[in-house]
């Protein structure tokens, strides 16, 4: 887990771009939809998660981004232990649980269950 706060925040037509400044003096620029982008301001915390390095889930308070989404039910099952390390993998199922309880759903005990819940109620909010 990287944790980055944000410097700056410019709009376009996708989302936004974050400047993201980290703890060793890195910069990063980062482009979000716009779902997660509204929800995050200047000077907010934003975690990276995944594996190696490689960023494939963000977290900002209880709203969750994908780098990389699942397509298929059948990606949902290994999604976590393919994506993130061990301790990547249970902030991961924690900030998955937080997401779903601020959109008024109760998670469950199954991570598989848990990410379906959320990708459906994502798309729904972009769609309105």
């Amino acid at each position: 887990m990287k944790k980055y706060i944000v410097q700056n925040k410019k709009p376009n037509g996708y989302g936004s771009f974050l400047l993201l400044g980290g703890a060793d003096g890195e910069t990063l620029v980062q482009s979000f939809p716009r779902y997660f982008a509204n929800a995050v301001q200047v000077g907010d915390q934003v975690y990276a998660l995944g594996y190696h390095n490689i960023s494939r889930a963000w977290v900002c308070r209880d709203d969750l981004c994908f780098a990389v989404e699942p397509l298929m039910n059948q990606h949902l099952a290994s999604y976590v232990v393919k994506n993130f390390d061990f301790w990547d993998g249970i902030r991961f199922r924690y900030a998955l649980a937080r997401a779903l309880m601020a959109r008024d759903f109760r998670p469950s005990l199954s991570t598989t269950a848990n990410l379906h819940k959320f990708l459906q109620s994502q798309y729904l909010t972009k769609t309105r």
